[in-house]
């Protein structure tokens, strides 16, 4: 990811793709394809072609940056509103099949956080929550990558809240995985698009029995 500023000002978040990443890709699905071909001869009980195809549709469909900038796009609509999380504006009129750019959003890694006061990283985890649990449970979208390096934290009014500051994996609503994600938040947000919710609480220092309000 690089940050770059539009002709206008605004501050951009670019996600250029390495060069050649696409036949480095293909070379190495085809060496996929011979591993489970030889293991077909070994072991022909268990047909692996089918598995073969469906490794490779879903890591192709993580070098498309234009799936990526939808999902992005979708995430924003899907959390718009929400004053805990705030996700990116994609730009498509600067982005293509390679190059996917985003508002640049500031904040601070969520693990700075980790002393904070329990109210503080109670709002964290309730924001981090809802990013991923809302597109779930009522869009039928799941964010398919979730880690802490996808969120950084924003300071409010009333003290911290989450970002999501990009959302580019996600799945759609038969849960099929799509391409990859990059957020900013507190405990999780949002590529139309993370670590289990109660993993992040820990690491937060908060138990997940803890009411997070």
């Amino acid at each position: 990811m690089h940050r770059a500023r539009a002709l206008a000002g605004q501050a951009l978040a670019c996600k250029l793709q390495y060069p050649d990443m696409q036949s480095a890709v293909e070379a190495d699905l085809q060496q996929l394809q011979w591993i489970f071909a030889i293991h077909r001869r070994m072991d022909p009980a268990i047909d692996t072609t089918e598995i073969a195809k469906e490794i490779g549709a879903r890591i192709r469909e993580e070098l498309d940056y234009r799936r990526e900038l939808k999902h992005a796009t979708l995430y924003g609509k899907m959390l718009g509103g929400i004053d805990l999380i705030r996700v990116p504006r994609a730009w498509p009129e600067l982005s293509t099949g390679r190059l996917l750019t985003l508002d640049w959003l500031e904040g601070r890694r969520l693990l700075e956080h980790r002393d904070d006061a329990l109210e503080s990283r109670n709002r964290l985890a309730t924001a981090l929550f809802t990013a991923w649990w809302l597109p779930f449970s009522r869009h039928g979208v799941i964010h398919g990558d979730p880690h802490l390096g996808n969120y950084t934290v924003f300071a409010g009014p009333e003290g911290a809240r989450a970002e999501s500051i990009s959302s580019t994996t996600a799945a759609s609503a038969s849960f099929r995985r799509s391409s990859s994600a990059a957020w900013s938040t507190s405990t999780m947000a949002c590529s139309a698009a993370t670590t289990p919710w109660w993993c992040t609480l820990r690491d937060l220092g908060v138990s997940p029995g803890s009411r997070a309000s």
